[in-house]
């Protein structure tokens, strides 16, 4: 795997951060499938908007939608920050 590739944690991204999904490290059947259905696949860019401190979730835009997300969830989405909406 190549190392740019491997992508930043949107939980350690900074507000109003831009990105593309590179991978999901979720292995759960279920939480995957959630994943899907909010569009944060592979390739989907995203823009972080909110992060409520002390380990709260993290909201993200996609596709024109805002998603709050568990931090711990938040921890298996990694993305290639800068990319552009």
């Amino acid at each position: 795997v190549m190392p740019d590739t491997l992508g930043v944690s949107i939980a350690e991204l900074p507000l109003g951060t831009t990105g593309r999904v590179v991978r999901v490290g979720e292995q759960q059947a279920g939480r995957l499938r959630y994943l899907a259905d909010l569009g944060l696949v592979p390739g989907a860019l995203l823009q972080i908007i909110a992060s409520a401190p002390f380990e709260g979730p993290v909201s993200v835009l996609v596709d024109g939608l805002v998603h709050a997300l568990d931090r711990r969830l938040a921890r298996t989405i990694f993305v290639e920050s800068g990319s552009t909406p």
